[in-house]
């Protein structure tokens, strides 16, 4: 059994960011896929670039907090789960790490 985990944050409302996740009419942002094909209301199929499968079985759909679904293909299968949740506010946290690290610079060399 593998598991990976991976945690992103995006400048967005997390209405936006659940729309373009779960609709599968509108894959063309993938820069990984050659096509979907939706096969039924709870199933799709996702073609790599090079046109190689993968099956998928939506499990759970809970909006704007939960999208889970099983997913195989000749190489292997597996469980995908996308957890949402909005953040209180965004701040852009590097502008305040690099204001604060020049800020720093600027008074050790005026010491």
């Amino acid at each position: 059994v593998k598991i990976s985990t991976t945690t992103a944050v995006f400048d967005a409302e997390i209405e936006r960011v659940w729309e373009i996740v779960t609709d599968n009419a509108e894959w063309e942002w993938r820069s990984d896929l050659s096509k979907i094909e939706i096969t039924g209301e709870n199933t799709f199929t996702e073609f790599a670039k090079n046109g190689f499968p993968t099956r998928f079985t939506i499990t759970e759909k809970k909006e704007h907090e939960r999208y889970e679904f099983d997913m195989d293909n000749k190489n292997f299968s597996g469980r995908w789960t996308g957890i949402f949740r909005a953040a209180a506010a965004f701040m852009n946290i590097k502008k305040f790490q690099l204001a604060y690290i020049e800020d720093l610079r600027a008074r050790l060399e005026n010491r």
